[in-house]
């Protein structure tokens, strides 16, 4: 068993790599959600995006649910599939303060980004 964990170590990165590059393309209308779940007895906040055919594209588990934790993942959902036409999000503060620095930075443009309570319900179902 310690062999396959360091073999899922070495080559994890290695096939995420891979995968990312021949992945399928995206819709240009992308919904990001967070949400508390429970994995192996701990709490943590499941970060998720899917695009407007309900295709997941990135999703991640963190601790807390905070600037950081939205920055960290919409800055790598954005390197990794380019621009969306379209970004909707809920109304949670952290998220927008992190779609703003994001903007800050250039890799949003201010017109693409849509606050909304009741477009999200593709990915809350």
């Amino acid at each position: 068993h310690t062999t396959v964990m360091r073999w899922v170590h070495h080559y994890g990165p290695i096939f995420k790599a891979l995968w990312r590059r021949h992945q399928t393309a995206h819709a240009k209308s992308w919904r990001i959600y967070e949400t508390y779940i429970r994995v192996k007895g701990r709490w943590a906040y499941l970060y998720r995006a899917i695009d407007s055919n309900g295709l997941s594209m990135d999703f991640e588990l963190r601790k807390h649910r905070d600037y950081a934790a939205s920055y960290h993942f919409l800055k790598r959902l954005l390197t990794t599939n380019g621009r969306p036409d379209r970004l909707v999000t809920d109304q949670y503060r952290a998220t927008l303060k992190a779609v703003k620095h994001l903007i800050k930075q250039d890799y949003l443009s201010k017109s693409a980004h849509q606050c909304s309570k009741y477009r999200n319900n593709l990915i809350e179902q």
